[in-house]
């Protein structure tokens, strides 16, 4: 037996000294127990199992952890936390916060109570942790185990905050019991990793964590396929199912930074509903404690602006009212509160919740921003503001309201003007910008005001010649408390604020009278590091962020020393930024390092890309005035062909026009141009950009071009850019001089989305090699089916051409898959019919199974074209009988009436195949059917039809091919083949038919037993028919009565059959059926009969 892990528990308190060990021990492969002792602590232990059969280790290790946890749950701890000794508390100062911190939370321990307020515990231990009060860690670690699952998770954050590294064993514990909640397990985790120092402890828990990923994501990992990880979790969103193991696999992210911008690509598409928004709150606890302020930033903006699945209004208590609420998204009414408390809930990220996430947000800027070292701060505020782009600016704007608010007490109706504050609803960004301005006050709303205006009317709806100042005090109007953004978040909703009675606005002072403070929430630590202004001149997104930043630089003391210290490169990318104030901040500090960039040509030549106007034209200036300096080396001429400034094209065609380029230059021009052209992503900007990269490549290396390598021209072809294709062709074409160009190559050319490709593709193909064309002309013919009718026209055109003759066959059977497919552009398929006329004179290589395709296509001008063809079709005869029938179902008249015209031309054809032709009188249109009635009964004679043939006409479905039959087997009828007709006619279901096969019975069945029995079909459909065929069933039961009557064998069957009708039939047959087998009883008194006769 091997031990594979073990915990060693002990529980101290008064006399009582108890031991509790537990072991995972190994059997054999696969096979694992759990064993424990107990005891008290220096005696013998007792020992026991938990697992009287051995188990697979993962039921094993869940059997461990729960063991450990229901232990630790009854006060064991290991013996590092026993051994921890609680501070001593006589002489601690209870006047001080951490003195009353420490005090209740011996209070909680010892069930005592010192103060006069209660405090939940886990209360006392987040603001234990929040305090940062090391002393308090004996307690939490005590206390951890000794409430509800959130003391649980408040103790696994506080000791986490106070970096308890003697809580490692706590934290192990926690992570692993999965009847936690997972939030709670998830900390644990991140405590763990970011607390341990021992190293096999640490990669037995990246194991454990790396172990809740999905399998398949394990695989991936494991294989070091970044892109594929994400893709695997993109895939989920787009499924819209829950991202399996996405925390655990955040968790791993502190080990694996290359996983940074995936995550955070991830989190800014996720949706903040369920199945996603539980994960989304652990990511936002988790990307607190661990300072990932990225994450939490962009976490934060997203909680800012998504709106809220729905607003609650529901309580979420189950005694409380209502409880359920319809929810729109749904479309449904739900429960919320029991929703909300079970594990797969349908609804999430509430009103209240966005509320919450948003003051929490800035609760722990604050916090942060409290600290003596401002680092943290600005870390989290930098990352903020960046959040933010110019889609999110709001100017500042007055709201009316067109319907006013009565007030039962003055009988008028109340008018509130709000004075919306500059981007008021970027709760966070005014936060950190204007934190201190005394001028903006937050609503309940968490929107940004300057001032409220009251205004009282006598009318219901806003009319400014109406209204006048409201006079009386307005504290009955204010609902809700409005303070400025340093309230505490305790006392947001707490209390009234007093308003002065008479004025109208509640705006604040005049400006002159109110010393001017920085707006900024910390100003102070952003003077401390000024480098973070910097920052967001450089990344930032918003204009009115960029004033923040420029201003706070301007005023610093240090400014002058700053801009020093800004690199050539760091202006380069001010001046590159698409907000003005960055590229003023880099325009002014281009004016004074001009000289420098003169003697950088590289730097210089990126000046061209940008887009401030005075930097571009000073960049110009000297570019033009220095040609044989700047212009001279390969990497420049790169730099300004690849130049992406789309108003400097012509500038700088007309500039390389002035140049002259050696060959070996031009090589190395040319090939680092392709190399870049091959990476371009494929966007409408890269695209407008390579056309013109090439129009400038041909002015600098046209000669170049002939002699790139095909291998280079087959890279541009498969660049995922289409446009690179342009320069791939026109290399194409200038080989074409020297070398055969395969013929596919140039139908590829032509098959390409850029109409320049195209022609190019086009012109390359009309010169290839009539031997050439033959050889390929079905992979010609493909381009039948392109959107360009003029490549269309030309390959219809090139068909007819004499040394294509031979493929004639082959251009019809394109010709007419393109006509009887959907058209390829509007009109395609008259265009096409119209450039067919030099073509009809080769029907005859059309063969019939295409033509009728056409007759039968989806388009009428197709229709009506091939319609036409088939009166010139010099291949009628090699028609099938299928082909022709088809034809006569056609919508077209004038195609039923060619196959009229066929059934008279060919009479004799008709006659030896009439089993086949038959088959129009069965035609869909009745014209068609009329024409076979007139044909067939004009046009054959008695020596054409046979007795198969006529019956096949009466079994006919249709009812006046049926009747077409009758009048047949009428005129035609001879004695011979009465009782082939009487046997085959019976079996007919139709009432007409039957009636007339009752006319043969007495000619061709009677005395003859055998046939009798055999018609027994017919006598059971005719018999058992209810109020129909009268005149029929009285036909044959005279007729089966008289046949029994005259024949033993024929009255057996017929007794049979009447005793069987006489027990189902109505009245009105019952008694002609009792009077038969009456007379057949009398006759054969013998015989059995279900008749009693009563003498």
């Amino acid at each position: 037996m091997k031990l594979i892990q073990q915990c060693k528990l002990f529980f101290r308190e008064g006399n009582s000294d108890k031991v509790y060990e537990i072991d995972l021990c190994e059997l054999t492969n696969g096979e694992y127990v759990v064993n424990f002792r107990y005891g008290r602590r220096g005696n013998a232990l007792k020992e026991g199992t938990k697992t009287p059969a051995s188990v697979a280790l993962a039921d094993a290790e869940k059997i461990f952890g729960k063991l450990e946890y229901e232990k630790r749950a009854k006060g064991y701890q290991t013996e590092a936390e026993v051994t921890i000794a609680l501070p001593i508390l006589e002489h601690i100062d209870t006047t001080s916060m951490e003195g009353r911190i420490l005090l209740r939370l011996q209070d909680a321990l010892e069930g005592t109570r010192s103060f006069k307020t209660s405090w939940k515990t886990s209360r006392v231990i987040w603001k234990a942790g929040e305090l940062g009060i090391e002393k308090a860690i004996p307690y939490i670690l005590k206390l951890a185990h000794k409430g509800d699952t959130f003391q649980l998770y408040a103790s696994v954050w506080a000791l986490l905050q106070l970096k308890a590294k003697e809580a490692v064993p706590f934290f192990k514990t926690t992570a692993l019991q999965i009847k936690l909640k997972d939030h709670v397990r998830w900390l644990a985790y991140e405590a763990l990793f970011q607390l341990t120092e021992e190293e096999a402890i640490l990669e037995e828990m990246k194991a454990k964590c790396f172990s809740l990923l999905p399998e398949t994501l394990q695989e991936v990992i494991t294989e070091g396929n970044t892109s594929a990880i994400f893709t695997f979790y993109t895939i989920q969103l787009e499924q819209n199912i829950a991202l399996e193991g996405f925390v655990p696999f955040y968790l791993l992210h502190s080990f694996n930074p290359q996983w940074s911008e995936g995550i955070q690509t991830l989190l800014q598409t996720i949706p903040f509903r369920p199945p996603y928004f539980k994960a989304v709150r652990s990511l936002y606890k988790l990307a607190q404690v661990r300072q990932d302020y990225k994450t939490l930033a962009l976490l934060s903006y997203r909680l800012e602006k998504e709106k809220a699945m729905f607003s609650r209004t529901a309580s979420l208590d189950p005694d409380g009212y209502p409880t359920h609420q319809y929810i729109t998204s749904l479309n449904k009414t739900v429960n919320v509160g029991k929703e909300l408390r079970g594990a797969t809930s349908a609804v999430g990220f509430s009103n209240h919740t966005k509320f919450y996430f948003q003051q929490n947000s800035k609760s722990y800027l604050i916090q942060l921003g409290e600290k003596k070292d401002g680092k943290a701060y600005l870390s989290l505020a930098v990352q903020q503001l960046l959040q933010y782009t110019m889609a999110d600016y709001t100017a500042k704007y007055t709201e009316t309201p067109p319907y006013g608010q009565y007030l039962y007490d003055i009988r008028q109706y109340l008018f509130t003007t709000i004075e919306y504050a500059e981007c008021s609803k970027s709760y966070l960004l005014s936060t950190i910008l204007y934190g201190n301005d005394p001028n903006r006050t937050v609503t309940n709303k968490l929107e940004l005001i300057h001032n409220k205006t009251y205004e009282i009317s006598d009318r219901w709806y806003y009319n400014a010649a109406d209204v006048r100042p409201y006079n009386a005090t307005t504290e009955n109007t204010e609902k809700k408390e409005e303070k400025g953004l340093l309230s505490t978040l305790k006392n947001f909703f707490s209390k009234k604020e007093p308003v002065a009675p008479a004025p109208i606005t509640t705006s604040i002072s005049e400006p002159e009278e109110v010393e001017v403070t920085r707006k900024a929430l910390f100003p102070e630590h952003w003077d401390a590091y000024p480098q973070a202004y910097v920052q967001l001149l450089m990344d930032a997104k918003m204009d009115i962020i960029h004033q923040f930043a420029m201003e706070g630089l301007q005023v610093h003391p240090d400014y002058g020393a700053i801009k020093a210290k800004f690199s050539l490169e760091h202006v380069v990318r001010l001046l590159q930024h698409s907000f003005e104030i960055p590229q003023q901040l880099g325009y002014e500090l281009l004016t004074t390092r001009k000289e420098e960039f003169i003697k950088n040509t590289s730097l210089l030549l990126r000046l061209l890309e940008v887009t401030h106007q005075p930097t571009l034209d000073w960049a110009k200036e000297q570019v033009e005035n220095n040609k044989t300096t700047y212009c001279k080396e390969a990497d420049a001429l790169i730099a300004l062909i690849l130049n992406s400034q789309p108003t400097l094209h012509d500038w700088i065609i007309t500039l390389l026009n002035t140049l002259t380029v050696n060959d070996a230059t031009a090589k190395t021009v040319v090939e680092k141009t392709i190399e870049s052209l091959i990476v371009f992503e494929n966007t409408p900007t890269n695209s407008v950009l390579a056309k013109q990269v090439i129009q400038r490549l041909k002015v600098v290396a046209g000669n170049q071009l002939a002699l790139v390598h095909p291998k280079i021209v087959s890279y541009l072809l498969e660049a995922s850019l289409p446009m690179n294709a342009l320069l791939a062709s026109e290399i194409i074409a200038l080989k074409a001089a020297q070398e055969t160009i395969p013929v596919s190559l140039c139908v590829d050319f032509a098959q390409h989305a850029l109409p320049e490709v195209q022609a190019i593709g086009m012109e390359l193909l009309l010169k290839v090699s009539p031997t050439e064309v033959v050889k390929h002309w079905n992979t010609i013919l493909s381009l039948l089916t392109h959107s360009n009718k003029t490549i269309v026209a030309t390959v219809v055109q090139l068909g007819l051409q004499d040394y294509l003759a031979s493929q004639l066959q082959s251009t019809w059977i394109q010709l007419v898959h393109v006509l009887i497919s959907q058209p390829q552009f509007e009109g395609s398929h008259a265009y096409i019919l119209s450039l067919l006329e030099p073509y009809e004179t080769h029907l005859d290589q059309l063969e019939p199974n295409y033509l009728l395709p056409m007759i039968f296509a989806n388009y009428r001008d197709v229709q009506v074209a091939a319609a036409s063809w088939l009166y010139r079709y010099p291949r009628t005869s090699e028609f099938t009988w299928r082909q022709v029938l088809a034809l006569a179902d056609s919508e077209l008249l004038v195609v039923r009436q060619w196959v009229w015209q066929f059934y008279t031309n060919h009479v004799a054809k008709v006659k030896s195949e009439k089993e086949k032709a038959l088959s129009l009188v069965d035609a869909k249109w009745e014209d068609s059917r009329q024409f076979a009635f007139e044909f067939f009964s004009t046009q054959f004679e008695a020596s054409d039809w046979t007795t198969e043939t006529l019956i096949s006409l009466v079994d006919s479905v249709r009812p006046d091919v049926m009747q077409f039959g009758k009048q047949l087997v009428m005129r035609y009828f001879s004695d011979a083949q009465g009782h082939q007709y009487l046997i085959q006619l019976s079996q007919h279901p139709s009432e007409v038919i039957q009636l007339y096969v009752s006319n043969l019975l007495k000619e061709y069945a009677s005395q003859q037993p055998e046939r009798i029995v055999a018609l027994d079909y017919y006598f059971r459909s005719v018999l058992f028919r209810v109020h129909k065929g009268r005149v029929t069933k009285e036909r044959v039961l005279d007729f089966l009565t008289i046949e029994a009557l005259q024949n033993e064998v024929v009255a057996q069957y017929v007794n049979g059959l009447f005793s069987y009708l006489s027990a189902t039939t109505a009245l009105q047959d019952k008694a002609r059926f009792i009077l038969a087998l009456s007379q057949i009883q009398d006759q054969y008194p013998h015989l059995d009969s279900c008749l009693l006769l009563n003498s």
